[in-house]
Order: C-alpha cells, then sequence, then structure tokens
C-alpha cells in the first residue's frame, strides 16, 4: 500500500488587483483582512490627463494628444532621439496580496453498484493472497485517503445507487438518496467511512446512476456555496446506465448520454470533474451497451481535468495501490491549486513569491518537489498548481506574492 503524506490545502481567494504599466518601477503592499475591499482610487490619487505639468498627461507639454492605437509603445530614447541604454521599457507595479488559506470542498461520488462485489480483483498484483471485491479495495483506499487529506479539504460523499437497496430490479436499482451519505465538512474523514457499507459487505445492489448522484453533488455544493472553489471527484468500475426515462431491461442496457453534457455544463459553472476508473477495459460491455473505456474518456473530458500527460484522459487503476495513488493525486492537485483572477497571457508573464524568495516555475511537479506550474498547456493560464513542498510552506506562511510582467499598452 502506498503511503499518502498529509496533504495541507493550499486553495486560496486570490483577489489579484489589474496590473497597469507605469513608467515608473514601483510596489504597493496591500495586506487585506476577510470582507475588506479595496478602496477604490480617489481624486487626490489619480492623475489629471489633462494636466499640463503632468508629464504622464496624455497632452503632455506639447498639448499634441498621445498615441492611443493600441500599439506596443516605441522604443523609449534619451535626449538625442536615439534609444537610450537608461531607460528600460516600462514596468508594472508590484501587487503584494496577503491570502486567506481555504479547504477547497470536494465531494466523492462513488460507484456502489452491484458490480462491484460480483467478482474480485487481484487488488495487490501478488498471486499468494487472496482476491477482493472491487467494493472491499475502494473502501479500504477512500479509508486511508479521507484521513490523510482531511486537514486540507473539506469533504464530503454521495453514494449511487443508495446504501439501502436489497436487491437489483429495474424499478429500484437507478434510486438515489437524496442527500449526501456524509455532507461536506471538514475533518469528515469519520463520517464518510462510517456511511460505507463494511469493506467485506456482499449486500451491495443496484445500477450505475451516476446523472442522479452528481444532481445531488451538484444540489448540496450549491446549498454550502461560499465563494472558495469547489470540484468533484468520480470513482467508477463501468459505464453509467439509469438513464431517465428509460425502464425495463433499457435501465441497465442503454448507456445514460445525458451524463457528459452534465458533466461539461458543471465545468462550465465552476465545478470541475475528475473522473477515476477501477479495472476499466477497452471493449463495449453489455450492462450497459457500451464500451467503458471510451466513455469514461468522454467524461473526463467533459468534466474539464482530464489526466495530464497525454496518456488516459481518465485515471484507469487496476489494482489498489494505483487507484490509492491516482485518488491521492487528485487530492494534492486540488488542495495546491490556486486560481487567478486574472489569467496570465504567456507563460513568463507570472512571477510566485513565498514569504519573500522566488518560487522557480517546473513542467511537472515531483511527488515531494518545490515549485509551481501551470494547470493549463497553453494561454490563457487561469490556475497554477504549488508542487507539494511548496504547497506545505504556503499553508504555514498563509501568503503568497504574485506579480505580473507588464504587457505595454500603447
Amino acid at each position: 500500500m502506498a503511503f499518502l503524506p498529509k496533504v495541507q490545502s493550499c486553495w486560496v481567494a486570490l483577489g489579484l488587483l489589474a496590473s497597469g504599466c507605469s513608467s515608473v518601477a514601483g510596489g504597493t503592499d496591500v495586506d487585506l483582512e476577510p470582507g475588506v475591499n479595496l478602496p477604490d482610487a480617489t481624486e487626490s490619487d489619480t492623475e489629471d490627463p489633462d494636466d499640463p505639468d503632468d508629464p504622464d498627461s496624455a497632452t503632455g507639454t506639447s498639448g499634441d494628444p498621445a498615441d492611443d492605437s493600441g500599439d506596443p509603445p516605441d522604443e523609449p530614447t534619451g535626449t538625442s532621439g536615439e534609444p537610450s541604454d537608461d531607460d528600460g521599457p516600462p514596468s508594472c507595479n508590484d501587487e503584494t496580496i496577503q491570502l486567506t488559506v481555504e479547504p477547497p470542498h470536494v465531494v466523492l461520488l462513488l460507484d456502489k453498484s452491484g458490480s462491484m462485489v460480483q467478482s474480485t480483483w487481484d487488488h495487490d498484483g501478488d498471486t499468494g493472497t487472496p482476491a477482493v471485491t472491487r467494493w472491499n479495495s475502494l473502501y479500504t483506499v477512500v479509508d486511508t485517503l479521507t484521513h490523510d487529506v482531511e486537514d486540507g479539504i473539506e469533504l464530503g460523499m454521495v453514494l449511487f445507487p443508495s446504501a439501502s437497496l436489497t436487491q437489483t430490479e429495474p424499478s429500484t436499482a437507478c434510486l438515489v438518496d437524496p442527500e449526501p451519505a456524509a455532507p461536506v465538512a471538514p475533518g469528515n474523514a469519520d463520517a464518510i467511512v462510517g456511511a460505507l457499507p463494511g469493506p467485506d459487505s456482499l449486500e451491495i445492489y443496484g445500477g450505475t446512476p451516476v446523472s442522479a448522484g452528481m444532481q445531488v453533488v451538484l444540489d448540496h455544493l450549491a446549498a454550502v456555496a461560499d465563494g472558495r472553489p469547489q470540484a468533484v471527484v468520480l470513482v467508477t468500475d463501468g459505464a453509467a446506465n439509469c438513464m431517465a426515462g428509460t425502464s425495463g431491461n433499457a435501465v441497465f442496457t442503454q448507456y445514460d448520454d445525458d451524463l457528459a453534457p452534465m458533466l461539461a455544463g458543471a465545468h462550465a459553472a465552476g465545478i470541475p470533474t475528475y473522473v477515476v476508473g477501477v479495472d476499466i477495459l477497452d471493449e463495449v460491455g453489455t450492462y450497459p451497451v457500451a464500451n467503458p473505456y471510451e466513455r469514461l474518456s468522454e467524461l473526463a473530458e467533459a468534466g474539464g481535468v482530464p489526466q495530464p500527460g497525454g496518456g488516459d484522459a481518465f485515471y484507469n487503476t487496476t489494482d489498489e495501490e494505483q487507484l490509492l495513488t491516482a485518488l491521492g493525486g487528485i487530492a494534492a492537485e486540488l488542495s495546491c491549486t490556486i486560481e487567478l483572477e486574472t489569467p496570465a497571457e504567456y507563460a513568463a508573464q507570472l512571477r510566485v513569491e513565498i514569504d519573500g524568495a522566488t518560487v522557480e516555475r517546473v513542467d511537472a511537479c515531483s511527488p515531494e518537489g518545490e515549485g509551481w506550474r501551470y494547470l493549463q498547456d497553453a494561454a490563457p493560464f487561469t490556475s497554477i498548481e504549488l508542487c507539494p513542498a511548496s504547497c506545505d510552506l504556503a499553508h504555514l506562511q498563509a501568503s503568497l506574492d504574485v506579480e505580473y510582467a507588464c504587457i505595454p499598452q500603447g
């Protein structure tokens, strides 16, 4: 079993100020307490664009209008009109903001369908040990994961279908409880594990009503929303069925085509969904009649956070250790992600400091390394991830300095 270090949360409410260009390099230190907004500029600290004595006014001393074509400004010149070695390009004012470290809201959306106990798998890659059910492995991993990360993430859990089912019949197989099995809350590991059927339980029934479960998740996240980031982690051993409007055997055989648009809509609303598969095969199945590998790949893209690296779009796990590693990696990314209120327009534009020390940008985070990386492959860059060591440091310091390089305006 892989060991997971404690995850410290570095989700932050990043209220970056818009940075303009100034002919004078300078900096502004702004300490924000929770609930305190920055004041608007007043007349006393706002330049008059028509003031002839103001060297930065629109007309200057000559009275000629400034060039507002939008093209980058010409190269600075000295008194001779030639390019000056002394005058550098305009620089942006540094904006330093005290940030509050807040754990995100994350709901585990877990598959509790009959297939989770209908067969066993080699959970540890050792033929000398007994095989166990997929449910047994999921229980073990959730127990380990939630206790490891509960200090850095406020977790909740929704099971699909309901844990109260006693049989797998079309009329009841798609029932989902209207409230989470464990609502989002801090220090929630015991509540989550306590709401799971036991690891050795074989009394697990039902279809795979992911859409119904996802709706419960979204309703709950809307109810607890307080401005901090939110996300969903879907774990399943197959493609979704129980599509709305189906009945009889079609409840089990028809794939739920409504699910991908639902995940895409949630992502557009700011709630991404990470998709984790348990022993998913790349072949057409019977319940439903669909290729689960292709369908989960589709869901991972729709959810907005496909697995990085160019391989499988979703996290496909084939044993218990892989399942724990996948979920642990997702938890680390969630707890160390910073949303940028002002996206970076090119890769070198952003500089990150923790406690006055520059944090280097890296292409990928190592398990215990320092640094930060963009979560997007190309501009605009809307979020960054702090690598584990830097995330821990930011949590201890509870502050970050983020500086944007200037993009000169004409």
